[in-house]
């Protein structure tokens, strides 16, 4: 769980230095670009965009395996079932 969570922390500040840099180097500088326009909200949009990104790698909440989506009450009484 410790693992997770450091991936998942480590993807957000990914995002988050990417979205400093956005603003850094294509900031809008006319006062138009919502996001854009202040460095901390580009900060923070890179952050979550980091955040959900790290989800797309560590599957579906499980590490190191194939996630099993099955309900393991349901399969156990369709083997009840199945014996009868």
């Amino acid at each position: 769980m410790k693992k997770l969570f450091t991936n998942k922390l480590f993807y957000t500040a990914i995002g988050a230095i990417a979205g400093f840099l956005y603003w850094k180097f294509d900031g809008c500088t006319s006062g138009s670009c919502a996001i854009r326009q202040d460095w901390f909200l580009s900060t923070v949009w890179g952050a979550m965009i980091g955040w959900m990104v790290s989800g797309l790698f560590l599957g579906c909440g499980c590490y190191g395996g194939s996630c099993d989506i099955t309900n393991k009450s349901d399969s156990n009484n369709n083997k009840k079932t199945e014996e009868k």
